[in-house]
């Protein structure tokens, strides 16, 4: 079994054990707080990108390092990382300030 996918086996792990301990509505609300894993000295490990998607689009995740986020640039919706764990909950997802190219396209087809 690699490191990534062992990595990715102990997060599971990790997560239904609070997911159990807590019960389901009080866990998505701590999964969903706004708390990063940088002031509690978790970091996200990269080498996951390889294997998670966005859990509405199904595309591929960028990791924003400076928002402590995953990124799906199609529906442009970011995904918080709690203590270096990513929250690919839907709910949790927050929406994001599309390109200004869209913008730009938009007015100037308004304008014609």
């Amino acid at each position: 079994m690699t490191m990534a996918l062992r990595a990715l086996s102990s997060v599971i792990f990790r997560s239904h054990c609070a997911f159990v301990q807590r019960g389901v509505f009080q866990h998505q609300v701590a999964l969903c707080s706004t708390t990063s894993g940088l002031e509690t000295g978790h970091v996200f490990d990269t080498r996951l990108l390889e294997y998670l998607v966005c859990p509405l689009s199904k595309e591929p995740l960028r990791f924003d390092e400076k928002a402590n986020e995953l990124v799906c640039e199609k529906l442009g919706v970011a995904y918080p990382i709690q203590d270096g764990i990513p929250v690919l909950i839907p709910d949790c997802g927050r929406l994001i300030k599309q390109s200004t190219d869209k913008t730009q396209t938009s007015e100037t087809h308004g304008q014609a």
